[in-house]
């Protein structure tokens, strides 16, 4: 499904990691919980999954490595570069942020009402040049989200507010790709895709979140629900475009999984990922 020339780089929170799956091998680089992942030119950032501040890794293909901090913001969860600008989602202070690449300083910030993750907005994307973000509800106190889940969900666009996809359950990894576009519907455990004038619904048992696109498939991170005391792991579904049915899956060493990047496979390596120094 993934040509031998490409990887894929994925992120996990809550005791996850970092890993790659390159050649049918999958190799873990550590055990520090992460969230997204953003390309810039040939480089890779990653964010760590910590709650009172921003710890950002940015990684470069000669090995270079630089880190950066930013206390002012709380619990990234996502992380997008668009035309050289770095966008995060700063869930534990309801915001989304731009941020200089070479300082880690707050450039802009979209702030929405309501206590620090009050509305669990965590993850973007561009459609049709319009910043989108995907949220739980609109809340007023810290996780609010937990006490009427179903239906409360949207994405909306972050400059003008408006929602553009409603009635949802814990979105995530909001996705444009061609005439088609996706969110990962998390609590209904299952993949939604608007295509013209219908919605598809894919159901994926387990707790869908991460997604990107080859040519001809659909990558699909589905982990395993929290309140679940399971052995299994997490996965990525590999579903073809065109009949939208699973022909293959990725079996991770994690319980979840966040975000998922395809990388050249004669890069991964010379990243050094598994050589960080936090």
């Amino acid at each position: 499904m993934l040509s031998l020339s490409e990887a894929l780089l994925i992120s996990a929170p809550n005791g996850g990691g970092l890993a790659c799956y390159e050649n049918r091998v999958m190799h873990v680089f550590d055990n520090f919980s992460s969230t997204g992942l953003a390309l810039h030119n040939s480089s890779v950032i990653r964010s760590f999954h910590l709650a009172d501040s921003a710890l950002l890794m940015f990684y470069h293909p000669d090995g270079a490595q630089k880190k950066l901090i930013n206390h002012d913001l709380a619990d990234i969860h996502d992380l997008l570069v668009r035309d050289d600008v770095l966008y995060a989602v700063s869930t534990g202070t309801n915001e989304v942020v731009s941020l200089c690449t070479d300082t880690g300083k707050i450039t802009q910030r979209w702030s929405f009402p309501g206590e620090g993750d009050s509305w669990h907005v965590n993850c973007i994307d561009f459609w049709n040049g319009r910043l989108v973000v995907s949220a739980f509800c609109e809340g007023m106190k810290h996780g609010d989200y937990y006490n009427d889940p179903l239906y409360n969900g949207f994405i909306m666009d972050v400059e003008t507010k408006e929602k553009l996809w409603l009635e949802l359950t814990h979105p995530h990894t909001p996705k444009a790709e061609g005439n088609r576009r996706y969110v990962c519907d998390s609590g209904l455990q299952r993949l939604l895709i608007q295509e013209d004038d219908q919605t598809h619904s894919l159901l994926h048992p387990g707790y869908p979140r991460g997604l990107c696109f080859t040519d001809d498939y659909i990558l699909l991170g589905v982990s395993q629900p929290r309140n679940l005391t399971t052995e299994k792991n997490a996965s990525i579904k590999i579903i073809d475009k065109k009949s939208l049915i699973q022909v293959d899956e990725i079996e991770l060493p994690f319980t979840e999984v966040y975000d998922i990047k395809i990388l050249p496979a004669q890069l991964v390596h010379s990243y050094r990922f598994d050589q960080m120094i936090l």
